[in-house]
């Protein structure tokens, strides 16, 4: 039911931000989480965690929000007006 109204825009950023997580993720573990040992699962929830890791994930943040406004609206845009 939430997926046919538009989002709010914290709904927006907090999709933004698990997209953000997502992509360093994929870009630092470099293969699948499931052929990861552990402790490589660790030291990437550890490196996001940092400080650093924060600030990078809220400047990636505020760059995909348009992106996920972008879907939004192309999930929109061939449905019919009620």
């Amino acid at each position: 039911i939430a997926l046919k109204r538009r989002s709010t825009p914290e709904i927006l950023k907090k999709r933004a931000r698990k997209l953000a997580i997502k992509m360093m993720k994929k870009k630092w573990g470099k293969k699948d989480p499931s052929e990861m040992s552990m402790a490589e699962k660790q030291a990437i929830e550890k490196r996001l965690t940092s400080p650093s890791g924060q600030a990078l994930i809220a400047r990636l943040t505020r760059k995909m929000i348009p992106v996920v406004r972008h879907i939004e609206q192309a999930r929109f845009a061939h449905k019919p007006q009620q």
